[in-house]
């Protein structure tokens, strides 16, 4: 079974529905600022991304991806019910309905929050102790940790992570709201 359609009448959350165990692919194109795509859900668990020729099974470059479909109002879909052999390895074993819930709930948060972003230009540092938060599941905070020690910007931190500007500032305005990050300026003191 095949269903077809845009993503004006038929928003990704919607389409996210028809899966719930289902197993398929389903592929999107012509979104705007992002690149073709076809998602492998097995069993209504997503458990690869691919986009072109590359399968994308990193946790913190999938949700990426998933943020600018759930964002994206325009494109078109296919839909097809089908058996497969997962193509990544390892693959990505996510509840699609919840991280699609999830992650609607973050796009809610970055969209609300927009003054409260950090500029991307700005160096922030480490200056709580992330011990007394339970950081350890953060694939923003395990991959970005080592850059923050030194002094990272938004910018730097997007690139080396191979995730969205929008993304990465986000994840540092939720570490500096934590108290785990400051702006590096914060923390220099002035001599007179």
């Amino acid at each position: 079974m095949v269903i077809s359609g845009n993503l004006r009448e038929s928003p990704f959350q919607t389409l996210v529905g028809h899966f719930q165990d289902k197993t398929g692919v389903l592929e999107l194109w012509n979104m705007p600022d992002l690149r073709d795509c076809k998602l492998w859900v097995k069993r209504g668990h997503l458990r690869c991304i691919e986009i072109g020729k590359d399968y994308i099974a990193d946790p913190l470059k999938a949700r990426d991806i998933l943020l600018g479909i759930i964002a994206a109002r325009e494109g078109a879909f296919e839909l097809t019910y089908t058996d497969f052999k997962t193509p990544c390895d390892p693959a990505l074993h996510w509840p699609l309905e919840r991280v699609i819930t999830s992650l609607s709930l973050i796009e809610e948060d970055i969209t609300l929050r927009t003054i409260e972003m950090p500029a991307p230009d700005v160096s922030y540092v480490i200056c709580g102790d992330e011990e007394l938060l339970d950081l350890k599941n953060s694939f923003f905070w395990k991959r970005a940790k080592s850059m923050l020690q030194h002094g990272a910007t938004a910018e730097q931190i997007a690139k080396q992570l191979g995730i969205s500007l929008k993304l990465a500032c986000y994840y540092l305005a939720r570490l500096e709201w934590l108290g785990v990050v400051k702006p590096a300026a914060d923390l220099l003191e002035i001599e007179f």
